[in-house]
């Protein structure tokens, strides 16, 4: 199962390179928007991610046809989130608002009749966790309690997403923590799909040549949303949410920049390899 854990890894690091080569031009004259620091950088640079790993797996199928058979339903379940995710990332990345911000101030507007970019993400992704985290739920006590853990995780890596590099450090820190406490569940050998472009584009987002953008953030949080739901018991996964929640009602109010830029670790860590 290794080998085909470093087969996704490596064609992964070369579509993503090939990916970015030819998409980051189309980017420059579709996507600009100003980072933090008032400059203007190709934004949506995340649906490099999603490209990429179907190129990644259309290329290997005809070589680990038995194995793709064999973790199916994970692995169409695992892309199908990823897709949907995607889709409404890069919805709010063309054509959303930042005027309201936070689920209070979305569903505030929806309950004025004004849909945006932000609500229709939050419930059409809902909706799409629901679906998705069926399979892997023993009731529909654990499958509502799995959707609302993929949402909110996707959720905070929007959160995430207001600096070079800091959702992709948080994502991999996150990662690693969760690996070592799940050695043995086959998820993790579809990290590979992923981790070669997650790379690239971590490179990329430090030299402020790109951004993730939605599209991106909403990818890393169904990827680790995901592999909480599959990996770990309801239990777990309970701490997991009610942390999640305490994030959320914590930026409501507060800045999570802020925060990090009050702690000295925090803001070093932010600032690593960052220009």
């Amino acid at each position: 199962m290794n080998f085909l854990f470093v087969w996704f890894l490596s064609f992964s690091f070369i579509f993503s390179i090939l990916s970015y080569v030819f998409i980051k031009p189309l980017f420059l004259t579709r996507c600009l928007t100003e980072n933090y620091r008032k400059k203007a950088v190709a934004n949506c640079g995340g649906i490099i991610l999603t490209l990429t790993s179907f190129a990644v797996l259309a290329f290997i199928s005809p070589f680990a046809r038995k194995i793709l058979v064999d973790y199916h339903d994970l692995l169409s379940s695992f892309l199908f989130l990823i897709l949907g995710f995607s889709f409404l990332g890069l919805i709010d990345d063309l054509i959303g608002g930042r005027e309201t911000r936070g689920f209070k101030g979305h569903f505030g507007e929806l309950f004025k009749g004004k849909l945006t970019t932000g609500a229709l993400k939050a419930i059409g992704g809902g909706l799409i966790s629901f679906y998705v985290v069926a399979g892997f739920s023993e009731n529909i006590f654990l499958q509502f309690l799995n959707a609302i853990l993929v949402t909110l995780t996707v959720n905070t890596f929007n959160l995430l997403d207001l600096r070079p590099g800091r959702a992709i450090k948080v994502f991999l820190i996150l990662g690693a923590i969760s690996y070592l406490f799940s050695l043995a569940y086959p998820v993790w050998i579809f990290w590979g799909i992923f981790l070669g472009s997650i790379v690239v584009l971590f490179k990329a987002e430090l030299a402020e040549e790109i951004m993730l953008g939605d599209v991106g953030s909403n990818v890393l949080g169904a990827i680790l949303g995901f592999t909480f739901v599959v990996n770990f018991n309801w239990k777990v996964n309970s701490l997991i949410l009610a942390l999640l929640v305490l994030l959320q009602l914590f930026t409501e109010k507060h800045s999570l920049t802020e925060l990090i830029e009050r702690n000295r670790i925090l803001r070093w860590l932010d600032e690593l390899g960052r220009k």
